[in-house]
């Protein structure tokens, strides 16, 4: 919602799907059922680059704007230290598992990311006098009804590897899916 403020020529649904970016890697892998422990093709630092260059090139070439590629390019990439605080993810593949694993505490994950959406709710209400639908109580309600929901449901994802476990080390050992 702040990039959407800052940046009003940019389509906001562009700017959601590059900041969900690599959860939509996650998904699709995991639909897929290619075993992807802590997140190494989507989350890990070479693959969220790979995706942001792939996403702001394609942006770029879309929207005609280099501004607006390097915006997607920035919300792909910032996809990851707020992972790094709510999850557990793997920093390159065979490197460390990092993360405050907030998903763990449900309480406290709902509270940071209803601040969080709450501040972005206010920025874009103050400087964005287009979408009258973008600032009104009700998308607010709806953003922390959904937030409330997937901390209360968890993971809907289906994972694609059997089982995941973590070493003293903080290396990832996954055995694999049938």
């Amino acid at each position: 919602m702040a990039a959407r403020a800052r940046w009003q020529r940019v389509p906001l649904a562009l700017l959601a799907v590059a900041s969900f970016a690599p959860d939509f890697v996650d998904l699709a892998l995991r639909a897929l059922r290619v075993c992807a422990p802590a997140g190494v093709y989507s989350h890990s630092l070479p693959a969220a680059a790979a995706l942001a260059v792939l996403c702001g090139a394609a942006t770029a070439l879309w929207q005609r704007s280099w501004a607006a590629g390097w915006i997607v390019v920035a919300l792909v990439l910032l996809h990851l230290p707020a992972d790094y605080i709510t999850g557990l993810k793997i920093l390159w593949p065979g490197g460390p598992i990092v993360g405050l694993n907030l998903y763990a505490h449900p309480m406290a994950d709902f509270a940071l990311e209803a601040l969080i959406a709450f501040a972005g709710w206010c920025y874009l209400r103050a400087r964005d006098q287009s979408s009258l639908w973008m600032r009104s109580w009700l998308t607010l309600a709806a953003l922390l009804a959904m937030q409330a929901a997937m901390d209360t449901i968890g993971s809907v994802k289906p994972s694609g590897c059997k089982a995941s476990t973590v070493s003293s080390n903080g290396r990832a050992h996954v055995g694999r899916s049938a």
